[in-house]
């Protein structure tokens, strides 16, 4: 899927308006990539120098969310309650994202 935004870089705040996910959803993310010593720009997050924001790239942050955050692990039985409304809510921002984009692409 091919997405359109009008700008490459986004402030966080304007991402999580155009990617209904929880600030608090995305703080955990962050922090556990950073615990797994990876880079934030797996995720679409780039720290610019002399830059008092970090800026986000949306198309690779659904990257992120549809190759990392909609797969459930190997070998887990049961979700708990939580890890269910957040996969569902996923899924649900990530049809409306697109259902967005088909709907600009007819105009």
């Amino acid at each position: 899927m091919e997405y359109k935004f009008s700008k490459a870089l986004y402030r966080r705040k304007e991402l999580l308006t155009l990617i209904e996910v929880a600030s608090s959803t995305v703080d955990s993310w962050v922090a556990k990539l950073k615990s797994q010593k990876r880079d934030l720009r797996e995720m679409g997050c780039y720290q610019l120098k002399a830059c008092k924001y970090d800026l986000w790239n949306p198309v690779e942050f659904i990257h992120f969310l549809t190759t990392e955050r909609t797969q459930l692990r190997v070998g887990r039985k049961k979700l708990d309650n939580i890890e269910k409304y957040q996969l569902n809510h996923i899924n649900h921002v990530l049809t409306v994202v697109q259902n967005n984009h088909e709907q600009k692409e007819q105009i």
